[in-house]
């Protein structure tokens, strides 16, 4: 399940990408951890893509993870339905996600309203 999306907001997704080792997270290159903010579903139900990153874990070193960010900023005409965090693999191996984080900051006016 998803939550709404807000009008001209900035969402900044992070997520630790980890390398669990060489076994599991190939280092020729192939290994691809993708994620991403999609809109009325997520990567595998036909969602609205709004922003994605793909990073390569094999450089990573075995047993350690790395912060990679991806930001989105939205305006005042929204996708349809509500916003989903997709974290999957697209290469070789498998995917490593540790401590996933969604900021959310709101236009400064709507801060100044609710300040009011």
């Amino acid at each position: 399940m998803g939550v709404s999306l807000q009008a001209n907001s900035v969402y900044t997704l992070t997520v630790g990408v980890g390398n669990r080792n060489t076994g599991f997270t190939p280092t020729d290159g192939s290994q691809a951890s993708t994620f991403g903010l999609y809109a009325g579903g997520d990567a595998g139900d036909g969602g609205t893509l709004l922003a994605e990153s793909t990073v390569d874990a094999g450089p990573l070193g075995e047993s350690s993870f790395a912060d990679f960010s991806l930001v989105y900023e939205t305006t005042d005409a929204l996708e349809a339905g509500d916003l989903f965090v997709s974290l999957r693999t697209t290469g070789g191996g498998r995917a490593h996600y540790d401590n996933i984080r969604l900021e959310v900051v709101p236009e400064p006016t709507s801060l100044t309203l609710i300040g009011i």
